[in-house]
């Protein structure tokens, strides 16, 4: 979620909005002239109603929304996409392509949240910090690809190395990184948030063959993509986590408070010591990451490579 609505927070700052000085109206009286009219297809999903519920706190943005009985309908889409400034694609990759396709030749802004088109050049990556041109191109584009959260940190930390050339483009790199659950859609969110007892934490990718690996060598400027250990741990969201303080100007001389959340435990079903004994949601059949087929490479080797300290042995 890091990265969400980066390309179309930065399309919206380069359009000439007007913003009322009156509060907003309903919607079925016309909206003043200069707001921006934005379809999110596919806004019944964990995505689209997170981008939903953010730009409806906006007065510039009239928000084109189906029926349900619509909402999968291809010409009551087409028909949305025609009447829209822009859309957000908040969809599997081979339905936002063929929500590109209905789309058509209208000037509608498309900006695609799913890796469809994230490495493909008629799109403007949707990073505006990339580069000192990278915002400007989004604000021009037609076409916007949302960066995935991972590759956004990944490259974040890579692009500026490997411009300066502190980094070589042929150096071999390992990324771990850890996600909250949110970003696994409504069947994930029912593990962590449902009353059954389940594992804290989690890898999976072990195939190494993540969907963000194709963005994360492109705009890092690698040769090679790198090593991608992915994670999830029981909570909700990375971002809000890593700043428990919102406040954007805070107190300079704060009064002493007590901690309103003295326990973080983001599952309260979970009990204290309750034993993980249910199958780990990131794997089929296997109790654990750890026990889940590895490629040969990974094998461990006959003789060790450190003889001068015993290791634990690990299960």
């Amino acid at each position: 979620m890091l990265a969400l609505l980066s390309g179309s927070v930065s399309w919206l700052a380069g359009q000439q909005l007007h913003v009322p000085t009156q509060p907003r109206r309903a919607a079925s009286v016309s909206m003043a002239e200069g707001v921006k009219k934005v379809f999110i297809d596919g806004e019944a999903g964990t995505t689209g109603l997170e981008v939903r519920n953010r730009l409806a706190k906006r007065s510039d943005v009239e928000l084109i929304t189906l029926n349900e009985a619509d909402r999968k309908d291809a010409k009551a889409r087409a028909k949305a996409f025609s009447a829209a400034d822009a859309a957000i694609l908040c969809l599997p990759d081979a339905a936002a392509i063929e929500a590109v396709d209905l789309c058509g030749d209208s000037q509608c802004v498309l900006i695609d949240a799913s890796t469809a088109h994230r490495i493909n050049p008629e799109w403007a990556y949707g990073f505006p910090e990339l580069n000192s041109e990278q915002r400007s191109k989004i604000t021009s584009a037609k076409r916007i690809a949302n960066p995935g959260c991972y590759a956004t940190g990944f490259i974040a930390l890579t692009h500026p190395l490997t411009s300066a050339g502190v980094l070589r483009p042929d150096a071999s790199l390992v990324c771990s990184a850890i996600s909250g659950y949110s970003g696994g859609g409504k069947a994930l969110m029912g593990v962590f948030e449902g009353e059954e007892p389940h594992e804290p934490w989690g890898a999976y990718g072990f195939a190494l063959a993540h969907k963000h690996l194709p963005e994360m060598q492109c705009f890092s400027g690698l040769t090679e993509p790198p090593i991608f250990l992915p994670a999830v741990g029981d909570f909700a969201q990375g971002v809000p986590n890593a700043n428990p303080n919102p406040n954007p100007n805070p107190s300079p001389n704060p009064s002493p408070s007590p901690n309103p959340n003295p326990n973080p435990n983001p599952n309260p079903n979970r009990k204290p010591n309750q034993a993980w004994s249910s199958p780990c949601p990131f794997t089929t059949g296997a109790t654990s990451p750890t026990q889940q087929s590895r490629p040969a490479a990974w094998a461990r080797p006959s003789t060790p490579r450190y003889q001068s300290t015993t290791l634990p042995t690990t299960s």
